[in-house]
């Protein structure tokens, strides 16, 4: 049963869109590219996952898109990516590399519960730096 990530990330690209940032929406959704069938959006479909494991070539084609892009990246995991997804940036120190940028990454999805210990450290640093 599909959580509405997509359709989640669909209303926050038009929210971005109406303050005239520039926003890039990728869907990493093995199974149910559903934020890529948007059309008007624009959003690209990423192979994130290769049997069920991340696929670090496509994970660092997104990273660097974040890194040296301008404006807002929109990023619907799925279901299916979010764990190995997750899991791969917090062993990789993923989001300290993007503490060190002024880029501001945001995680919300169905599979993300506040509290897990995996994420306690992450967003205890947050601070104002995150919305």
């Amino acid at each position: 049963m599909a959580s509405g990530k997509a359709f989640v990330s669909a209303i926050l690209a038009q929210y971005f869109q109406t303050k005239s940032a520039p926003v890039y929406c990728l869907d990493t959704d093995p199974v149910n590219a559903t934020f890529a069938q948007y059309r008007v959006l624009a959003a690209e479909h990423l192979k994130v996952l290769r049997r069920g494991t991340v696929n670090e070539k496509q994970f660092d084609l997104m990273v660097e898109k974040a890194c040296h892009g301008d404006g807002v990246f929109i990023v619907d995991t799925g279901a299916t990516t979010f764990v190995p997804l997750w899991n791969y940036m917090l062993e990789n120190e993923i989001l300290a590399f993007f503490r060190s940028t002024p880029q501001r990454i945001c995680p919300f999805g169905g599979d993300w519960r506040p509290g897990d210990e995996r994420h306690t450290e992450w967003l205890g640093t947050a601070g104002a730096n995150h919305v």
